[in-house]
């Protein structure tokens, strides 16, 4: 079935790694009302996945910039650099650790998916 499309709830959404969204990333932009936001995340060292390879996608794809790389906090302290591109897209890097972000900054990730699931800005 069709999820809910209340704008209170969390009807569609995403949760990418970055090489989920380079290999799924084209087919959901398509889906128009049915996925109202979508995050892209990456640690920030990932070795096998480098979250610059997902920012020179998503730079070739032209998507339009609403807010700018910057950082995002937890607790004062750095947790990496989030971007907000047009239709409620997020790329969110986790400063510090690679591929399985949520294994190593169980903090941050907590947070970064919390904010996320509540519709909050990083």
């Amino acid at each position: 079935g069709s999820p809910a499309k209340s704008p209170a709830t969390v009807s569609g959404f995403f949760f990418f790694q970055a090489e989920d969204g380079i290999r799924d990333f084209c087919l959901s932009r398509g889906l128009g009302d049915v996925y109202k936001r979508q995050l892209l995340y990456s640690g920030d060292t990932d070795a096998v996945v480098s979250f610059v390879w997902t920012q020179k996608y998503l730079l070739q794809q032209k998507f339009q910039v609403v807010e700018e790389w910057r950082q995002w906090l937890v607790d004062g302290q750095v947790a990496g650099y989030v971007t907000q591109y047009k239709d409620d897209l997020s790329f969110v890097t986790i400063k510090g650790t690679g591929h399985m972000a949520p294994q190593w900054k169980r903090k941050e990730s907590f947070y970064m998916f919390s904010q996320f699931l509540a519709g909050q800005p990083l």
